[in-house]
């Protein structure tokens, strides 16, 4: 439930900024998630990993969109400031795997294959 109320949010965001709205914008009629402020927990590194990683398989319009524009609309989104995110993609981008001992450079997006995997496990055996 709370995953489409997100969806659909993210959905009338992206619309918004394709359409260049701007950030006011009367989402009264809209069928979105109108509960607390949605805030990203996880930690910035986490948030910039998914962006990227969005950003690289042009999943957001076809690819037609900059790295600068994803980061805005997700901190915009996610009520999350990230200066310097520059930086901090050129050390996703420059993590070994062989120096840091793990199979894989995709710390966050490996823990949300795990848990969907763990999720899906679980509703099958019940």
């Amino acid at each position: 439930m709370f995953l489409d109320h997100l969806i659909h949010y993210v959905q009338v965001e992206i619309e918004c900024t394709k359409l260049r709205i701007g950030d006011k914008i009367n989402t009264n009629n809209l069928n979105i998630y109108k509960g607390l402020p949605l805030t990203w927990t996880a930690s910035k590194r986490a948030l910039l990993e998914l962006i990227y990683a969005l950003h690289l398989t042009m999943s957001i319009n076809h690819g037609r969109i900059s790295i600068k524009e994803l980061v805005g609309f997700f901190s915009h989104t996610f009520n999350i400031p990230l200066p310097g995110y520059h930086s901090t993609i050129k050390k996703l981008t420059a993590r070994s795997a062989n120096v840091i001992h793990v199979e894989s450079r995709s710390f966050f997006l490996n823990e949300l294959v795990t848990e969907f995997n763990h999720k899906l496990e679980f509703l099958d055996e019940n």
